[in-house]
């Protein structure tokens, strides 16, 4: 439909995500970095949106989308990979219209995840360096979006394992090392609000589903498998 960025580095065009109008690609322009690019299958409908050197790949995942919709627009993050930061970014699938929203980290292979717990309200989980995870919330906006906290742990290994969205809010799993255990925490979008809902010694945990606002997962504690449900508390 449309190239303005030249031969395409082989193995460098990805679909990033869709909605039910338009598509999102990521195109590695040959020698001069990537390119975001939205398409609604016409070609006056594809553009670049975000050019080279202002889009970057996302970084390391959990299971999770990495963007979200909000009526006719859509909020994404990109970057944490490598030396490119993470951001949060907006987008109305126009040049004009595609804008950051906040930097959330700076860090290098950075795990993040977003959530659309409701209109124009946004949790944000981000791990930097295997040492503390930090939470975010956005209200859609660059001036409403914002750190509330940040966990650390100090001495540790420390590696998020799995996030599922609950009822008001967001449940995670990390797990650690020394000692070896896995702790189960949950987020309402405020500081006062996060806390540890249960910790449970090293084995084998599935990565929780949600289901009707609670999130249910298996555990082996003392050599017997056992299913788990929470509920936030």
């Amino acid at each position: 439909l449309a190239n303005a960025c030249g031969p395409l580095e082989e193995g460098g065009f990805a679909l990033r995500f869709a909605t039910a109008e338009r598509a999102f690609y990521s195109g590695a322009c040959s020698g001069r970095g990537e390119a975001l690019w939205v398409s609604d299958a016409t070609a006056e409908g594809t553009r670049v949106v975000l050019g080279t050197g202002d889009y970057r790949s996302p970084g390391p995942s959990l299971e999770v989308p990495q963007w979200v919709e909000e009526g006719e627009e859509v909020l994404f993050l990109q970057g944490g990979n490598y030396s490119s930061r993470l951001e949060l970014w907006r987008s109305d699938g126009t040049t004009a219209g595609t804008a950051p929203l906040g930097v959330l980290s700076v860090g290098e292979s950075v795990t993040a995840a977003l959530h659309r717990r409701g209109p124009n309200d946004y949790l944000m989980l981000v791990e930097e360096r295997f040492a503390s995870v930090a939470l975010w919330k956005s209200d859609g906006t660059a001036a409403g979006t914002a750190r509330f906290l940040e966990v650390e742990f100090e001495g540790q290994y420390s590696n998020l394992r799995s996030w599922a969205p609950i009822a008001d809010g967001i449940a995670f799993m990390v797990g650690l090392y020394d000692p070896s255990r896995s702790e189960l925490w949950y987020s309402d979008g405020t500081a006062a609000g996060t806390l540890i809902g249960a910790v449970l010694p090293a084995g084998v945990v599935d990565t929780p589903a949600a289901h009707d606002g609670s999130i249910y997962f298996t555990a082996g504690v003392d050599g017997e498998e056992w299913v788990w449900r929470g509920d936030g508390s």
